[in-house]
């Protein structure tokens, strides 16, 4: 403790002293947050149960929430927390994915967790938990995709609210950025199957209500239902277009997704 409490990088917010009842403040004391992402080398706290995580993960696995992005994730994060205790992976630096090292996810993983991040980098979710990905730790990837055309023009309109592409039309950030969900995962024609199959579960955002309450039969929860969030504003640009020969792959992937979905049965 006295190791946590000379970490100048700690965050002090409170300061009295109360009794042991609680109900009065009696002299001086210092509150303060520990947060484990800020930092290279965490101090060792002594458990506060007599369970090791490893043995919590026996019965009952961890997970990863592999949140694309314009796939209703948002409106997903919202609810999950009725679910997991979630722990956000959302640091965005730019280009230097290795300054990106002291931000992740370090703690003792426990059941009740779930980490989420969009992992927008070239293979990047790999890259930063390749021990948890692995068969044998047991932790339970899940994700949802959409119908790709409609993923990219959404992803258009939400750029274009930000300022980011006020010049850009439609139809030319469709020829500039083709098969973008192919690398949000990343995969291949060679190698999408392989990749969608590591998912102990992809949900259709065409069929939110549907995908929620499958996954939360698959994981033994309760289900609730899905508020819609971060929805893009659209404009007539939209109609004109209804060429997905740009998208073959990321068709590819959505179709095999939808299979497979598909054969998840609700009893």
């Amino acid at each position: 403790m006295n190791e946590i409490a000379q970490d100048k990088q700690t965050l002090r917010f409170a300061f009295g002293r109360v009794s042991f009842d609680l109900k009065r403040v009696v002299g001086k004391y210092q509150c303060f947050s520990y947060n484990v992402f800020l930092i290279k080398s965490i101090a060792k706290l002594p458990t506060s149960t007599i369970t090791k995580p490893r043995d919590y993960l026996k019965k009952n696995p961890a997970y990863i929430f592999h949140h694309l992005i314009k796939c209703g994730g948002s409106s997903l994060v919202k609810e999950l927390d009725k679910w997991f205790s979630l722990q956000f992976d959302h640091i965005l630096v730019g280009d230097d994915v290795n300054r990106l090292s002291k931000f992740k996810f370090n703690g003792s993983l426990t059941s009740d967790i779930c980490i989420t991040s969009h992992f927008h980098y070239n293979g990047f979710l790999g890259q930063r938990y390749p021990e948890l990905l692995k068969a044998e730790s047991g932790i339970r990837l899940f994700t949802f995709v959409r119908e790709p055309l409609g993923f990219q023009i959404s992803l258009y309109y939400f750029e274009r609210q930000k300022g980011g592409i006020p010049n850009l039309g439609l139809i030319d950030f469709l020829e500039t950025m083709p098969n973008f969900l192919s690398t949000l995962f990343p995969c291949t024609e060679e190698n999408y199957r392989e990749v969608i199959d590591r998912y102990f579960f992809i949900g259709i955002l065409e069929r939110m209500q549907e995908s929620v309450d499958k996954l939360a039969k698959l994981s033994g929860k309760r289900t609730f239902i899905v508020k819609k969030e971060n929805i893009s504003q659209k404009d007539s640009q939209r109609d004109l277009i209804d060429d997905k020969k740009l998208n073959k792959l990321d068709y590819m992937i959505y179709e095999y997704c939808v299979n497979k979905f598909d054969k998840i049965h609700d009893d």
